[in-house]
């Protein structure tokens, strides 16, 4: 038998309205966990990303994610009735500037799901958005954990020149994605955070397993991805169906096509399955500036838009 009792709003027990069996189950208001060795039973509850005492409804630990309005340590946005928190995340709106930086913008989407935009066309009034994220719109993502997950989530290394004598290792943060429109997450951010001004941009890597289990990361570079057979969970090659990942850049031919080391990978990965596809995707890859990038070579120019994907 379960506990069973009333609530105040943001969880803590009524006094003489609350039943335990004694058992030692986990859970209480809005499925959070509770964290019975402070105070009393269900004062205190604990998920993912916080915890917090349930009797000032306030969070022990600062909210990483800053709003205009409301007090790092708040919970549930000051709404328990209407609010549903699984992590202690938060929700809803986001904006990424070109330097990656993801940042709360609104409560559009509230618990059922997240949009993102570019900071640029959000504080130029654009509050559209679709699935596919295309011109100067958002992108609605119906996984609403997934950007919480890959500001404050999974974070890890991966080695650089591996099996070389110059072997370095550099960060990587991912998260998995469940949102269908996945693809198009990755190229939103990769359009996002393209080669412009004084950036230099960041490559974005997305991967599908055979399973279905779709992932999203940045190394936060301009010239390296993720090698997801160095990830956790993704280090089994035959799993990998299809592979994509981003140059930010716009200055060299080599921006435009696959790397010799993008090549290598692809062959290795072919090894373990045969019918892998490896997508090059280059935000910035228009008949001008491919034009522009071989001013200093060989290469005929085109009169046609070249598009922005290469399979390899």
């Amino acid at each position: 038998m379960k506990p069973s009792g009333y609530h105040y709003p943001f969880g803590m027990m009524m006094l003489g309205r609350t039943w335990d069996s004694g058992s030692s189950y986990r859970y209480g208001f809005n499925g959070q966990e509770l964290e019975n060795k402070v105070y009393n039973y269900g004062q205190s509850y604990s998920a993912e990303f916080w915890q917090y005492d349930t009797r000032l409804g306030r969070r022990w630990n600062l909210d990483p994610i800053y709003k205009d309005f409301l007090s790092n340590y708040s919970v549930l946005s000051n709404n328990p009735i209407v609010r549903i928190d699984p992590i202690g995340a938060n929700d809803d709106g986001y904006t990424i500037d070109v330097e990656g930086n993801i940042e709360w913008a609104s409560n559009e989407g509230g618990d059922e799901y997240d949009v993102l935009y570019t900071k640029e066309d959000y504080e130029n009034g654009v509050r559209t958005y679709d699935y596919k994220g295309t011109g100067n719109t958002g992108i609605r993502i119906n996984d609403n954990l997934f950007i919480n997950k890959l500001r404050l989530g999974n974070q890890t290394t991966q080695i650089l020149n591996q099996g070389r004598k110059n072997e370095e290792t550099e960060p990587v943060t991912y998260a998995t994605i469940e949102s269908s429109n996945a693809y198009f997450v990755y190229t939103f951010l990769a359009d996002a955070t393209a080669q412009r001004n004084n950036s230099h941009g960041w490559e974005w890597s997305y991967i599908r397993l055979k399973d279905g289990t779709k992932a999203i990361g940045t190394a936060k570079s301009s010239s390296h991805g993720v090698a997801w057979e160095q990830i956790k969970g993704f280090e089994d090659k035959s799993m990998h169906q299809i592979r994509s990942h981003s140059h930010p850049g716009m200055s060299f031919l080599d921006d435009f096509n696959p790397s010799d080391n993008d090549i290598r990978v692809s062959e290795d990965i072919r090894l373990y399955n045969p019918n892998a596809t490896f997508i090059l995707y280059m935000p910035l890859r228009t008949m001008d500036n491919y034009n522009q990038s071989i001013l200093r070579t060989l290469h005929d120019p085109i009169n046609y838009d070249p598009g922005k994907e290469t399979l390899y």
